[in-house]
């Protein structure tokens, strides 16, 4: 079973800072979609909390991606044509 210990979560944030911007969206725009608050969304952006399964859907679901796409180790771009 995997531990929040065993994910990247600097790694995690950058793939969410990546999908705010691609997405054009701030902070606050994605407070907004998903009822979060931004002080949680910077956590999790600069790496410094994880996310719960629930919020991590929530966010997925804001920028249109599959979950994968957030947390996996490998880049999505790879398989993405």
């Amino acid at each position: 079973m995997m531990k929040a210990a065993d994910y990247d979560l600097r790694a995690v944030g950058n793939r969410l800072k990546s999908g705010l911007v691609d997405n054009g969206m701030t902070l606050e725009d994605l407070s907004k979609k998903t009822g979060m608050s931004v002080d949680a969304i910077s956590s999790w952006v600069r790496g410094a909390s994880a996310m719960t399964l629930d919020s991590a859907i929530k966010v997925c679901d804001a920028l249109n991606w599959p979950m994968d796409r957030l947390l996996r180790r490998r880049e999505y771009a790879d398989e993405v044509a």
